[in-house]
């Protein structure tokens, strides 16, 4: 016999540093409405977070100290229940260039005041975040989130950069999400291969002239480079201006490290005014 019927509403989002292997849960739930019952018989209990290995390279995960959780507590309508859980990777992130993937999930119980009603387990969907120690030129292993990013040129700042990326886009370069073909970056992390890049698109020998250096587009650390040409789509060189070129590359290496970018990772490249 169905006893109670209502909807909650459950969210959820995490939040880390690049530099850190550990990062914060925060979970609510709210009751919005109830279309059967009294929902002064309603109650949560048990709120935990489980950290669990859902594949081949999916790693559990602890629950560290500290974090507030989600006290026994009466659900009322339109007041959430919320809780901050900090959680973190294993000892074997301390491994260079181990790769870990960990999904993260809510429970909850659910009771109801009325004679032999048994209780409700609830999971939420939950989330994934990857931990990784394989960033390339940096010591510190830390954590992301499973999204494609973009790295943001202003025209404002990169007149000549922006340009030729934009020409190159328009061509039918690869990096653009709303450009055919619609094909992100992939990054490339073995220097000798990125070298090959460079030397194929700006070969040594070609002169640059004053205040100018040669810009290859996509970048050398990319799987679509010059020589790689991962897919066969159209590449470009040209010559601009050798510090907006220095300062792009500049960016380029911040982005990488700010969104823990590893070898194969996918990326957007938008130019923004």
């Amino acid at each position: 016999m169905e006893v109670f019927r209502g909807t909650v509403a459950i969210s959820d989002y995490m939040f880390t540093n690049e530099a850190v292997p550990n990062w914060a849960f925060d979970w609510s739930l709210q009751l919005v409405s109830v279309q059967l019952g009294n929902p002064l018989g309603l109650s949560i209990s048990n709120a935990r977070v489980q950290c669990v290995g859902m594949g081949s390279n999916d790693w559990p995960c602890g629950v560290s100290s500290g974090g507030d959780g989600i006290p026994s507590q009466p659900l009322v309508p339109n007041v959430a229940a919320r809780g901050v859980w900090y959680m973190t990777s294993p000892d074997e992130l301390s491994t260079p260039g181990i790769i870990m993937n960990h999904f993260v999930q809510a429970r909850v119980q659910f009771n109801y005041a009325y004679p032999n009603t048994p209780p409700l387990d609830w999971p939420d969907i939950g989330q994934r975040i990857r931990c990784d120690n394989a960033l390339p030129g940096y010591a510190l292993s830390g954590c992301t989130f499973p999204y494609r990013p973009y790295l943001a040129y202003s025209q404002a700042t990169f007149p000549e950069l922006t340009a030729h990326i934009a020409s190159a886009q328009a061509a039918g370069a690869p990096g653009s999400d709303t450009l055919p073909p619609k094909v992100p970056l992939n990054r490339l992390t073995n220097t000798a291969l990125a070298d090959k890049n460079r030397n194929t698109a700006c070969p040594p020998a070609v002169p640059r002239p004053p205040g100018k250096s040669c810009d290859e587009y996509p970048f050398r650390s990319t799987w679509q480079g010059h020589y790689t040409r991962r897919g066969g789509y159209p590449v470009s060189a040209r010559m601009i201006d050798q510090d907006e070129n220095s300062l792009g590359g500049t960016d380029l290496g911040t982005f990488y490290r700010e969104n823990r970018v590893i070898e194969n990772d996918a990326f957007w490249v938008w130019i923004t005014p």
